[in-house]
């Protein structure tokens, strides 16, 4: 006979684990530092849009004061909200980055002078390496940050015409005059880039 247990019967008798939040985060786009419990949730519902620093095309950020038992929040329309943002600059962050301290990685140079395919390269090859050589995983905290950092690997590693040449041109730059790709990794082997632009 199985018994459904509820979230909370299911957190006392230990089959789920609470989390373990750091006590401070570090935004991998603007590096502010804050208190977990600071963390912006990003609005669901359609009627909710128009963010102060991101404009009005951008779904409301906002400090929630309700939740679901799974620990998302609900937005001010009764929408569950899955994503993050930093308090500071708005900007998406992953959930795991509240749990797993980051490791943060900067890659500096001129423009034009490979930065874009030095990352594309070492992520391919940490991702090939890692799991072989120190059964490592490494894998997407959050895939939809990566996914230019995901795309030239694939045109770059998974292209069919090899004689073709792959123009990455600096598409994951935080800013296209900074000259700075950044890419951080987190202690689980998650990794995401830097992608987004400001």
């Amino acid at each position: 006979m199985a018994i459904a247990l509820g979230h909370y019967d299911q957190v006392a008798a230990g089959a789920i684990s609470p989390l373990k939040l750091l006590p401070q985060v570090t935004c991998p786009h603007c590096w502010e530092r804050f208190a977990p419990e600071q963390v912006l949730w990003i609005s669901e519902h359609l009627d909710l849009l128009g963010d102060p620093f991101l404009g009005a095309e951008s779904q409301q950020r906002f400090l929630p004061s309700r939740y679901t038992l799974e620990g998302d929040a609900v937005d001010p329309k009764g929408m569950t909200c899955r994503t993050m943002a930093c308090p500071r600059c708005h900007l998406p962050i992953p959930r795991a980055m509240m749990e797993m301290e980051p490791l943060f990685v900067s890659i500096l140079g001129a423009p034009a002078s490979g930065k874009s395919y030095f990352l594309t390269a070492m992520t391919w090859q940490l991702r090939r390496t890692l799991p072989i050589r120190f059964k490592v995983g490494f894998t997407d905290a959050d895939p939809a940050s990566n996914r230019v950092l995901n795309d030239c690997e694939e045109s770059l590693f998974l292209n069919p015409d090899q004689a073709e040449v792959i123009p990455l041109g600096g598409g994951l730059s935080h800013s296209a005059s900074s000259g700075v790709d950044s890419c951080c990794v987190n202690r689980a082997g998650s990794v995401w880039s830097n992608s987004q632009k400001s």
